[in-house]
């Protein structure tokens, strides 16, 4: 049996979802290293974006 085989990709979607509902409530040492990154990101000085893996978006708008 090869990886393939033992990946599911719509049961891994479904968990990511599920996890979504909960994951800001037990995110905090996301959020302390989001608001560092975010205070030394430049502001609109390159056309570039950088994904920092914002989860649930809880640093869309400050990326914006």
């Amino acid at each position: 049996m090869n990886m393939q085989q033992l990946i599911n990709k719509q049961d891994i979607a479904h968990s990511f979802s599920q996890a979504a509902k909960t994951y800001d409530s037990v995110a905090e040492l996301q959020r302390q290293v989001g608001e560092q990154l975010l205070a030394r990101a430049p502001s609109n000085q390159f056309p570039t974006i950088l994904d920092l893996g914002c989860g649930t978006g809880h640093f869309a708008q400050g990326l914006k």
